[in-house]
C-alpha cells in the first residue's frame, strides 16, 4: 500500500480469473473513510455465468443500478 497524496493510499491487486491488476483506495477523511476494494468476485455457482442475479456480488450491484434506471425513466415518462 502506497499513499499517493495525503490521506489517499492506492494498492495492486492481481486478480488470476481476468489476468490483470486491480487497484484499491483508500481515502481517510475525519468523518468516516471511503475504501473501494476490487475484491475477485467468486462466482456462486461455476455452471452459471457471471451476470446471473445472485452468482455473484457484483451481480446484485449491476441489478440494482438497472432497477434504479428503470424507476428514473418511469417517473420522467418517454423522451419525447
Amino acid at each position: 500500500m502506497r499513499e499517493i497524496l495525503p490521506g489517499i493510499l492506492t494498492w495492486p491487486w492481481f486478480s488470476a480469473r481476468h489476468g490483470y491488476d486491480f487497484n484499491g483506495w483508500l481515502v481517510r477523511h475525519p468523518e468516516g473513510n471511503l475504501c473501494i476494494d476490487p475484491a475477485d468476485d467468486p462466482l456462486i455457482d461455476a455452471t452459471k455465468p457471471d451476470s446471473k442475479i445472485g452468482n455473484t456480488l457484483r451481480s446484485m450491484i449491476l441489478e440494482a443500478n438497472g432497477a434504479w434506471l428503470y424507476q428514473t425513466n418511469a417517473m420522467m415518462g418517454e423522451p419525447k
